[in-house]
């Protein structure tokens, strides 16, 4: 079967052609009345039409160049999975142990209360069993590659009494603790230490290790090494609070100098520490009183990137007290510590995304290369560890840190790990403000981590008699917002542009600033030459039209724009510091609403200079016009007769071009840290 296909009547054709002769009218009209209207008048100069189309087309390539830039300089941020938990099995952080049969018949009998009360199945040593004694010598540390020596100061704590020390693998009795002889810790502001003074403690001083021996406490004493987090970190004013504790235990504590040698807080030589600190292991193990087999590790923030390679270097280290671990690689922790602190304190979201644009630097050119160091060693979690995180840490990523702690460890077949979350301590695991001195650590995180490390030194819980009774989690719920930004990684090339850029800039900022100087300089010479002369004031610049107007108000409105973005990030940055230190987070003020001010005067600014690039395209026009009018400017005399572009002096058209080159070059840094991304 066949179909025909539909006739078209003629005067359907005839009106399709009447309707694209009428739009082909249009369209030439249109053309017609754009091109009269955008026609230039008989001198050169434009119509309001030519000049509203060159300022739009103007505006849009510069706004699109900026744009494109923050596009480009972007990095991709994922922060999911949001609003991780970690939910403890109860509020009760004390840490019990009791004899395994024992432990089996009771396993329904709640935890006693107090302070970290160790069961009543197992009386063992806790915190203020034993006065403390101080004794202080010196040590030689050496950096691995430079052979630098540095001279560390070190304190050794043991109890005072030795002879009250019970034998190895022996109980305690309870009835050996009396009051009299707890401790009072008085901490002092420095990270991870305080000052303690007690009635029941004495110190001593000594300038050798076998001064140190000399006392000859009981064998088989357990011993503990400190490693400090970030800062300086000296012996005589860390952990003094905590190593006390320990001591007054029955442990041989020290405390050493932090491994320094010619590095900053940037460029920490991380393996060297650790042999740094093995080396203070070696030296608890030659004093005749401690048992080489329970010399552990207490160890805090920046310390648990060091204190995995000394577990993996020593094989028998006995147990790991990991305070507020940082755990993932210093790029990870410190981007998931800047963004999580950004958003506490308000910050607007633009200056939130400056985390990916900072850590994604390639800090290995200026001669950072601890970033990427990698602190996830399974070899170096096969120990007993007690892992203890202060809800209100703003540092360290505390969901993610603690299974990835677990991940490692059950990695290597170790099962021991204990979790403990306070509900208000900040990074230190301390109460308030670390600004203001004498801090206290929070509830009973001090019996807590000594009951601990007394119980899994026991010859007992080495061959299984004597059981952890207490949960293995349990504290406050901790809440992480968002995850740690795993897939950071280091860009050169953005780290030059960034490098070049800035540098760039401030050179550009620096010209101008001495330009404008030496113009206010010359406006003041020439008034006084002209008072003396009675000739009129000759004009510094010379600009043509309102170039000079506009010009100065352009260079001023961008360098505010600049003031105002240094004075959020400043403010920001300060905020930043107080919250680390345990301060409450204030209203947010400049840091929210600066951003959109400076949006607002970076459009301002571009349109301004799609004014001004018209202007100079028109004063172009002019003088092609006036050129056409005198014939060939071939000649000094016509060329004389044809008006300047942008200036009569030579002074204006430097100054014009170097504020030019200053305010792009600040554009294109408001364009990299994304402030063109609407």
């Amino acid at each position: 079967m066949t179909t025909s296909k539909p006739q078209t009547s003629k005067s359907q054709r005839k009106s399709e052609r009447k309707s694209v002769h009428r739009f082909q009218q249009k369209i030439l009209g249109i053309r017609t009345w754009y091109s009269v209207h955008t026609e230039d008048y008989d001198d050169g100069s434009w119509r309001p039409l030519k000049r509203v189309v060159v300022v739009v087309v103007v505006f849009a390539v510069l706004m699109g160049l900026f744009m494109g830039v923050s596009r480009a300089t972007s990095i991709d941020w994922t922060n999911g999975p949001r609003d991780q938990t970690i939910s403890s099995t109860g509020s009760d952080t004390s840490i019990t142990f009791g004899m395994r049969d024992a432990a089996q018949s009771s396993s329904d009998a709640s935890a006693q209360e107090g302070q970290g009360a160790q069961s009543s199945q197992q009386s063992l040593p806790r915190r203020g069993t034993y006065a403390v004694k101080e004794i202080h010598d010196t040590i030689d540390i050496v950096q691995d590659g430079t052979g630098e020596v540095q001279k560390d100061n070190v304190i050794l704590r043991i109890p005072e009494n030795p002879e009250n020390v019970g034998e190895k693998g022996t109980s305690i009795s309870s009835e050996s603790i009396s009051d009299s002889q707890e401790l009072s810790s008085q901490p002092s502001s420095s990270s991870g230490s305080a000052s303690p003074t007690s009635s029941s403690s004495t110190s001593s001083s000594s300038t050798s290790s076998s001064s140190a021996s000399a006392s000859q406490p009981h064998s088989g004493m357990p011993a503990a090494i400190f490693v400090h987090g970030a800062g300086t970190g000296n012996a005589d004013d860390s952990f003094n609070d905590v190593a006390a504790d320990l001591a007054s235990a029955g442990f041989a504590t020290l405390v050493m100098d932090k491994p320094r040698w010619k590095t900053w807080d940037a460029t920490r030589d991380y393996p060297s520490s650790a042999k740094a600190y093995l080396k203070g292991v070696q030296y608890l193990r030659d004093l005749s009183y401690v048992n080489d087999e329970k010399v552990g590790i207490f160890t805090t923030s920046e310390g648990t990137w060091i204190s995995p390679y000394m577990v993996r270097e020593d094989k028998h280290i006995a147990f790991e007290v990991m305070m507020s671990p940082m755990v993932f690689s210093p790029r990870h922790s410190l981007a998931f510590s800047v963004a999580q602190i950004f958003a506490i304190v308000g910050a607007n979201q633009g200056y939130q995304n400056f985390v990916q644009r900072i850590f994604s630097l390639d800090l290995g050119m200026f001669g950072i290369t601890n970033i990427d160091f990698e602190s996830q060693i399974p070899q170096g979690y096969n120990v007993p560890i007690l892992v203890a995180y202060g809800a209100k840490d703003v540092l360290t990523a505390q969901v993610s840190g603690a299974q990835r702690i677990l991940e490692l460890a059950h990695s290597v077949g170790n099962w021991d790990v204990t979790v403990r979350t306070y509900p208000i301590g900040n990074h230190v695991l301390r109460l308030g403000d670390q600004t203001q001195a004498k801090t206290l650590y929070v509830d009973h995180y001090e019996y807590d981590f000594v009951d601990w490390a007394v119980g899994v030194t026991r010859d007992e819980y080495a061959s299984g008699a004597l059981v952890q009774t207490s949960s293995k989690i349990s504290g406050a719920d901790v809440q992480q917002p968002i995850a740690v930004p795993q897939f950071l990684e280091s860009h050169r090339g953005l780290t030059i542009y960034f490098v070049l850029l800035h540098a760039f800039m401030l050179l550009w900022i620096l010209v101008t600033l001495i330009l404008g100087l030496y113009a206010l300089g010359r406006k003041l010479y020439l008034r006084r030459l002209a008072k003396k002369t009675g000739e009129p004031v000759r004009h510094v610049f010379g600009f043509q039209g309102r170039y000079q107007r506009t010009l100065l108000r352009l260079v001023f409105v961008t360098l505010l724009a600049l003031l105002i973005f240094v004075a959020g990030v400043g403010q920001l940055i300060w905020r930043v510091v107080n919250l680390i230190w345990g301060a409450a987070p204030p209203e947010p003020g400049v840091t929210y609403w600066s951003w959109y001010a400076i949006q607002a005067v970076c459009v301002l600014v571009v349109f301004t200079w799609a004014f001004m690039a018209a202007a100079a395209l028109e004063s172009l026009s002019v003088r092609l016009a006036r050129a056409h009018a005198v014939g060939d400017p071939s000649t000094l005399a016509q060329r004389k007769k044809m008006p300047p572009l942008l200036a009569t002096e030579r002074c204006g058209i430097v100054f014009f071009n170097v504020a030019i080159e200053m305010m792009f070059s600040v554009l294109l840094v408001f364009a990299y840290w994304g402030l063109f991304i609407y």
